[in-house]
C-alpha cells in the first residue's frame, strides 16, 4: 500500500512538472491544489530533498529534482511497460502451461489432445507431471490438474469438463471359443482379468435399459496393477476385462476389441479440471479448459 502511494505521488510529480503548475495537476488528477502541495510536500520529506523552488509566477526544478524528474520518467515508462505486457498476457496465449494427471489417463488421452493444443497454439509451452500423487497445485505452480472420479474437499476450484465409462471388453480371438456373454449373470462363467488397484473380489452394478440393476462380483486369477495391463491381457485373448472407454474407443472402432453387455451400462465417473481460481485467469488456461472440455464431451 505504501510503495503505491509512493507511485502516486510519483506521477502527481511528474505531472506538476509537464503542466507546469499545481492547479493544472490538480485538474487532471482531479484532486484540489492543496492536496497536490501536501503529496509534494510528503514526497520531498521522504525523500529528504528539495526538489520544486516554488514562487507565485513559476516552478523550477533544483538540481536533485531535475535528477529525480529524470528517474521518475523511467519509472513510469517501465510501469506502463509492464502494464502493456500484463494486457498482451491476457490477451494472446502464450507463455508456460503446467499440467498435472494420473499416469495413464495423462499418456494415453490427455497428451494426445495437448499435442493437437499446441499446433493449434504454438507460443504456449507445456510442462506435464503424469503421477498418482494428488500434487498441491500452488505448491508446484500447476495451473490445471486432471482427475477423474471422486474429489477431496478442497479450496480449488473444480469443473467438470467430460465423464469417462467403464465397458466391459474382450478381444475377437477370445469369443471365437467362448460365446459372449449375454446377462451380466454370465460373467462368471469367464476368466475375469483383475485390475488390482481396486478390491477383490471386483465389485460393481450394471443397470439395462430399464433401469434394473445387476450387482456383480468377480473373482480372477490374472491380477495386474495397471489399466494398460489389463489391456493387454485382454487382447491377447486371456478374458474378459474393464477398460475405460477413452483407452478402447479406437480398439472398438477397428473390431481389435469387442464391447461386451452392450444394453447395459456402468455408472459414468466423472473428469474434472482443478484449478486454484477464476479470479483473473490467464488466456492460456481459459483456452486449454475450453479445448479439453469440448475434447473429451466429444469422444464420450
Amino acid at each position: 500500500m505504501a510503495s503505491q502511494i509512493q507511485l502516486d505521488r510519483i506521477e502527481l510529480f511528474v505531472s506538476v512538472i509537464q503542466k507546469g503548475s499545481f492547479t493544472k495537476a490538480a485538474i487532471e488528477h482531479d484532486i484540489s491544489k492543496s492536496m497536490v502541495s501536501q503529496h509534494i510536500s510528503k514526497l520531498e520529506e521522504n525523500l529528504g530533498i528539495k526538489l520544486l523552488n516554488r514562487t507565485t509566477r513559476q516552478l523550477k526544478l533544483t538540481q536533485a529534482g531535475e535528477i529525480y524528474y529524470q528517474s521518475c520518467l523511467k519509472v513510469i515508462a517501465e510501469a506502463q511497460s509492464v502494464l502493456i505486457l500484463m494486457q498482451h498476457l491476457q490477451e494472446e496465449p502464450a507463455g508456460m502451461l503446467r499440467i498435472t494427471a494420473q499416469q495413464e489417463f495423462g499418456t494415453d488421452v490427455i497428451i494426445p489432445l495437448l499435442c493437437r493444443f499446441r499446433r493449434q497454439y504454438p507460443d504456449i509451452k507445456l510442462d506435464i507431471l503424469l503421477t498418482e500423487e494428488k500434487l498441491d497445485l500452488l505448491e508446484h505452480n500447476i495451473d490445471v490438474a486432471i482427475r477423474i472420479g471422486q474429489l477431496e474437499d478442497s479450496t480449488m476450484i473444480a469443473k467438470t469438463i467430460g465423464e469417462a465409462k467403464h465397458l466391459l471388453c474382450a478381444s475377437p480371438d477370445y469369443l471365437e471359443n467362448n460365446p459372449a456373454p449375454q446377462h451380466p449373470t454370465e460373467l462368471t462363467d469367464h476368466p475375469w482379468l483383475h485390475h488390482s488397484i481396486f478390491p477383490e473380489p471386483r465389485q460393481f452394478t450394471l443397470t439395462n435399459q430399464a433401469g434394473i440393476q445387476f450387482p456383480c462380483s468377480l473373482t480372477s486369477d490374472i491380477k495386474v496393477n495397471t489399466a494398460q495391463g489389463v489391456l493387454s491381457f485382454i487382447r491377447q485373448g486371456m478374458g474378459i476385462g474393464l477398460s475405460l472407454n477413452h483407452f478402447v474407443s479406437d480398439d472398438i472402432k477397428q473390431g481389435s476389441i469387442v464391447k461386451l453387455l452392450p444394453d447395459y451400462q456402468f455408472k459414468a465417473i466423472p473428469i474434472y479440471a482443478i484449478f486454484p481460481s477464476k479470479k483473473h485467469m490467464p488466456k492460456k488456461v481459459r483456452l486449454f479448459l475450453d479445448y479439453l472440455s469440448e475434447s473429451l464431451k466429444a469422444s464420450d
